[in-house]
């Protein structure tokens, strides 16, 4: 068995390598719970934790533990191996099997992966569907990867290797059955757990003696883990915001931070030069993502000296939680359409992506597994190379609470608005920048009208029209405007892509596809082509499995 994992200059907080009475771990990340468990096992530290609670619980195990993490554990006398991720899938394991030895690798970083293959001199086909997948919705479907035979570890799941042979065990499935509550009952809920989830994030930092850093934007999700943190007293905070200068997310942002008291900084992402740096994003997401979705926090994460820094808190992926893939009073069925960046190309993997769809019972379980954990956790898939991530929507005793809400509550982040009123006042001073008004619910009702979408959509057309040659207020990456305003950005991006193009081993028709979106395709399309392209180069892919 072959593992690698992922080095960082700062360290990796929780992360360990253990033996003790023939059990061997391997962790990476952080386990946001770690004092309370300690509570009840003699004050051990981590590794002896760990191994204790292996012994008593087996492949079930890290479902009592809580926060990013993954690793492996070998137990001689059992002879047994098992490899696990969190309970959703955000802390990546990857893995691949050589058919003819049996021989497996694993490594948290998709990179690492495809050089242990090649060390066990395992072919690397491209997986025809995953690039679709790429091509049309700018990440992977399930636990798909770009290479043939190699997969990402499924959440919530440990995969057991011993005598009887692979195969996966699940200890924790998402799931929105929907219980019966009352609002007033819900919010209070919702507010308890998650205070609890961002008091478990922001402990660790002082667990390691580490300044606290807080992403923050013009949205909601931002905001309020940084009133929760202030509320909880961790004053030492700096906040972090990028985009277009003058945008929105900018102004919301240092006004927020300046009232709290936090420290703030600001980088700038005008002109959309960041773009040309193609490889470096792909290098942290394993080229599994479109590269423009991360590219803007990979400049500034790389600009950071992250020695004294803790965790980077963050709204990723808070749709699980405050209910923004539900679109009415009642689940729908899923739509795959609607995820899609481009649905140019989505006809050539119909059957798969509707597999794929019947899967889940209705749109919010299909777009947290697919949207969510293998796309918006691009950020913070994107950080990992410098730091950890805290995601306290996605503590997983919010999740379970709030994926079970009634849809009707979750509908237009309903009780989410109505939380953050009840219990954070103090937040709704700021408007959103979604909607440009403060988040009250009187606004809520305004916006829900069919008035106020019409006035939406006019004022983006608008801000389209006047983007040709001003930047827009509502847009913190206006990539549309910088391919206008900045000949050297499109210029570069096109350039790019042909040397790529010349040099890809990709099969004629998916070329061809690749060519036709970054030739016609809006600057998003362009991307999604490049980060293919961009991904098979660096990965050493060869186009054997679409021959």
């Amino acid at each position: 068995m072959l593992i690698r994992r992922r080095n960082r200059p700062t360290g990796g907080f929780d992360s360990f390598v253990y033996e003790s009475r023939g059990v061997s771990i391997i962790l990476d990340g952080t386990i946001t719970n770690l004092r309370e468990l300690q509570k009840g096992s003699s004050g051990k530290g981590l590794p002896a934790l760990i191994v204790e609670l292996y012994e008593k619980h087996g492949p079930d195990f890290p479902n009592l533990l809580r926060g990013n993490f993954c690793g492996i554990v070998h137990d001689d006398s059992a002879k047994r191996t098992l490899a696990f991720t969190n309970h959703l899938g955000t802390r990546p394991l990857y893995y691949a099997t050589d058919a003819k030895s049996g021989d497996m690798a694993f490594s948290t970083d998709f990179y690492s992966l495809s050089g242990l293959m090649g060390e066990l001199k395992l072919s690397k086909a491209v997986e025809p569907s995953s690039a679709y997948a790429l091509l049309s919705f700018g990440y992977m479907l399930d636990d798909r990867t770009l290479i043939q035979g190699a997969k990402r570890l499924r959440p919530g799941t440990s995969l057991c290797i011993g005598r009887r042979g692979v195969f996966e065990h699940r200890y924790f499935s998402y799931s929105n059955q929907e219980r019966d509550i009352g609002e007033r009952e819900a919010v209070e809920k919702f507010y308890d757990l998650f205070m609890q989830a961002v008091k478990r994030g922001f402990e660790k930092d002082l667990e390691y003696g580490r300044k606290h850093i807080c992403l923050l934007s013009g949205g909601l999700d931002s905001r309020m883990i940084a009133f929760a943190a202030a509320r909880l007293g961790y004053s030492d905070t700096l906040t972090l915001t990028f985009g277009q200068s003058a945008s929105l997310d900018d102004q919301i942002a240092k006004d927020i931070s300046v009232d709290l008291g936090f420290d703030h900084l600001f980088m700038p992402l005008d002109g959309g030069n960041y773009l040309l740096d193609t490889k470096t994003p792909l290098r942290n997401n394993g080229g599994l993502i479109i590269y423009a979705g991360a590219a803007h926090a990979v400049r500034a994460y790389g600009r950071m000296d992250w020695q004294s820094l803790g965790l980077l808190h963050n709204g990723n992926l808070a749709d699980i939680s405050h209910g923004d893939y539900v679109d009415g009073n009642a689940h729908s069925a899923p739509s795959a359409r609607m995820w899609a960046y481009s649905t140019r190309l989505l006809h050539r993997i119909e059957d798969e992506t509707k597999a794929v769809m019947a899967s889940y019972p209705n749109q919010e379980a299909f777009a947290v597994n697919t949207r969510g954990i293998n796309g918006i956790m691009n950020g913070s898939y994107s950080a990992l190379p410098y730091t950890e991530t805290d995601e306290p929507f996605l503590d997983i005793d919010l999740v379970r609470f709030a994926s079970s809400l009634p849809p009707r509550f979750k509908k237009g982040e309903r009780l989410f608005l109505l939380m953050i009123g009840d219990r954070f006042p103090e937040a709704l001073k700021y408007p959103w920048q979604r909607w440009n008004l403060r988040p009250t619910m009187r606004n809520y009702r305004i916006a829900s009208g069919f008035a106020f979408k019409l006035f939406k959509r006019a004022r983006m057309e608008l801000q389209g029209l006047l983007s040709r040659k001003k930047a827009p207020r509502f847009d913190m990456n206006p990539m549309g405007y910088w391919m206008r305003a900045n000949p050297a950005l499109s210029a570069g991006l096109h350039a790019r892509y042909e040397t790529l193009a010349r040099e890809s081993d990709l099969p004629g028709e998916l070329l061809d596809d690749c060519r036709s979106l970054a030739s016609s395709g809006n600057p998003l399309e362009l991307c999604q082509a490049l980060t293919l392209l961009e991904a098979e180069q660096e990965l050493g892919l060869s186009g054997s499995g679409l021959a």
